[in-house]
């Protein structure tokens, strides 16, 4: 990539490209239609293909995070296994120009609310029926020098 910065998470054109590499990875016809104006981490794009499915593209321009992304794509699989409600990741991997990229599943939010304590029982469940689930922690323990 020849730029005299690195993109950041906002830069449609590099999204294009990321999700143009992704299509062609993975036999799939998404296209852009707008950036998401919420949300933490490096942002989110709404898709849509021929048959009016949604779906989101996640990207990182940080570099480092492209194996995260590709091996958070298991941890996400095993938690959707047990329960946890968050959407399927459908396409995963690193573009040309090293950008971690994945697309999951659309699903409508709502902005940032008060917990209920309802709300917080249900959460306190699901956190419990994760126990030992993240692969990532556990691969750090063991590689952990004494």
């Amino acid at each position: 990539m020849t730029r005299s910065s690195p993109p950041d998470a906002t830069d449609a054109h590099t999204a294009r490209s990321v999700l143009s590499e992704a299509n062609r990875a993975h036999g799939t016809g998404f296209r852009l239609l707008r950036r998401f104006d919420d949300g933490v981490q490096s942002g989110a794009w709404l898709l849509t293909d021929d048959s009016d499915r949604r779906a989101v593209l996640k990207w990182s321009p940080d570099l480092a995070w492209a194996g995260r992304i590709e091996r958070a794509a298991e941890g996400v699989s095993k938690v959707r296994a047990a329960g946890y409600p968050t959407p399927a990741w459908r396409a995963v991997g690193t573009s040309t120009d090293g950008f971690g990229y994945q697309i999951q599943d659309f699903a409508a939010g709502r902005g940032p609310h008060q917990v209920t304590a309802a709300e917080a029982r249900l959460l306190i469940g699901l956190l419990e029926a994760q126990a030992g689930l993240d692969h990532e922690r556990v691969r750090t323990l063991l590689n952990r020098s004494p």
